[in-house]
């Protein structure tokens, strides 16, 4: 049995989420994981399908049009030879084709896509007649459909067909639930009765050849520096890595750090040292979590960026180089730290025994870097 952590389901999941986040190179790392472990396997099953399109999606998202163009007709190919004609997995993969044809302004093509997409769904709806479930898979199917039927009118707008357009635009209406309108799934109903068989053809068809973790709580230091951390490592731009070493955050650091050791080093054992002790835990580990985001997330890039064929703007030893005088300054920081707390600890345990704050604050210190060690072994295991 695959561990649950290097499993490609779980590896999918995990790009899953980063993709929901718009830490698109991020999830293609581990979409890209996922595959070569599928692929290892058997090429040609259809486990491979689920990866193949999450690349796709991180593809289009970046800008790479080719790109996702083929992993979409991959992943497609994948599922229709393993048997999964009419489901909402090659529904989506229509959609996201539909997607890439109105980028590249192919309207007539991206409209028979997005129809390819709402019949699959409308037959996959039909296949549960016999069992009963037809109603409660067109209520769950209803905002994929509402979606599908507005780009169809936004291709068919851009293709100056607003008569179609106006049609479409109204289907997706109506299957969108109104705020109050408590009978709106019959009204969906009786307006597609008996139209659950292919629609219309708007265009002549083309042929195709675990229990979760505790989280390290984020300052605000920290969540605004990962936000521009994220946008710069997701750029569209090539020169990603010049955007990365012109950071705010790296040019203040210094400065940042010396400002903490001064703070720490001071003989005033009270209350407020242990407060004081704690806060500059915190900002450490917010410093140590800031730059392996960094590394991680610019050879990432990298990575991305040689994997997709992209002009890359710096090597994996670049990053290393330019991130190497920081991550000193930062364990050096850890080093006065503990110095700090080992050379006052009989007179710390002393105040913390008697005050309940103090008491609070060392014992979040050392939570703080407990949940720091398990996050930073969940990146040694990536």
């Amino acid at each position: 049995m695959a561990d649950d952590n290097t499993s490609s389901s779980s590896l999918c999941n995990k790009g899953d989420v980063y993709f929901q986040e718009g830490d698109y190179v991020q999830a293609f790392s581990y979409y890209d994981k996922a595959l070569q472990i599928e692929t290892a396997k058997n090429a040609k099953s259809i486990s491979n399908a689920r990866p193949m399109k999450g690349l796709g999606q991180v593809h289009y998202q970046m800008g790479n049009t080719a790109e996702s163009k083929a992993c979409f007709k991959k992943a497609k190919r994948l599922l229709k030879k393993n048997g999964e004609q009419t489901s909402e997995e090659i529904a989506q993969v229509y959609e996201l084709l539909g997607d890439v044809y109105l980028r590249k302004k192919k309207y007539d093509k991206s409209s028979e896509r997005y129809r390819k997409a709402n019949n699959t769904l409308k037959k996959l709806c039909k296949s549960e007649k016999k069992s009963g479930g037809e109603e409660a898979m067109k209520k769950e199917l209803r905002p994929a459909m509402a979606q599908i039927a507005e780009k169809r009118g936004t291709a068919h707008i851009r293709r100056g067909n607003r008569a179609k357009a106006h049609k479409r635009f109204k289907e997706a209406k109506k299957f969108q639930p109104q705020p109050g309108d408590q009978d709106n799934d019959a009204a969906v109903n009786d307006e597609n009765k008996g139209d659950m068989h292919d629609d219309d053809n708007d265009e002549v068809q083309e042929t195709d050849s675990k229990q979760p973790q505790k989280k390290l709580p984020q300052s605000n230091f920290l969540s605004s520096n990962l936000k521009e951390l994220k946008e710069v490592i997701n750029t569209t731009d090539e020169d990603a890595f010049t955007k990365f070493c012109d950071m705010d955050l790296f040019s203040t650091l210094p400065t940042a750090i010396h400002r903490l050791q001064s703070a720490i080093e001071t003989d005033d054992l009270t209350r407020d040292k242990c407060t004081v002790i704690r806060s500059t835990c915190r900002d450490h580990l917010d410093l140590q979590r800031f730059l392996v985001e960094a590394d991680f997330g610019m050879k990432a890039r990298l990575n991305y960026d040689e994997k997709s064929g992209a002009s890359s703007s710096a090597k994996k030893e670049e990053v290393n180089e330019f991130l190497s005088p920081f991550s000193k300054d930062v364990c050096e920081l850890g080093e006065v730290i503990e110095e700090s707390i080992l050379s006052n600890i009989g007179s710390l345990a002393n105040l913390a025994l008697k005050n309940s704050t103090a008491m609070k604050a060392l014992i979040g210190s050392v939570e703080m870097y407990e949940t720091a060690i398990a996050y930073c072994q969940e990146y040694d295991g990536q």
